[in-house]
């Protein structure tokens, strides 16, 4: 599973730092939009990119120009939440 501050990209692990709250405003609003547009969708991939530039603090042309994996981009998209400090319900609770 990972360190919980750290994604893998391209096959690279990152460290993810604090987010200030600037960039984690358009972090929420994009996955918000990856969300209400299904995550199989054209939009949830131009959207991944934008979360990943904002979470990594690196451009988007960086995030395009990596060989980046559906399930890659899955295993780290799940990552978001905590690392946004939102904490999720697991089953049963």
């Amino acid at each position: 599973m990972g360190a919980p501050n750290v994604i893998t990209l391209g096959g690279q692990p990152f460290e993810v730092a604090p987010i200030p709250f600037g960039r984690l405003r358009g972090i929420i609003a994009a996955m918000n939009r990856m969300q209400a547009a299904g995550m199989q969708s054209e939009t949830a991939m131009e959207e991944s990119a934008v979360v990943f530039a904002l979470l990594l603090n690196k451009p988007r042309e960086e995030i395009d120009a990596m060989p980046i994996g559906v399930a890659e981009m899955v295993a780290a998209l799940e990552k978001v939440p905590g690392l946004c400090g939102i904490e999720q319900a697991k089953p049963g609770e």
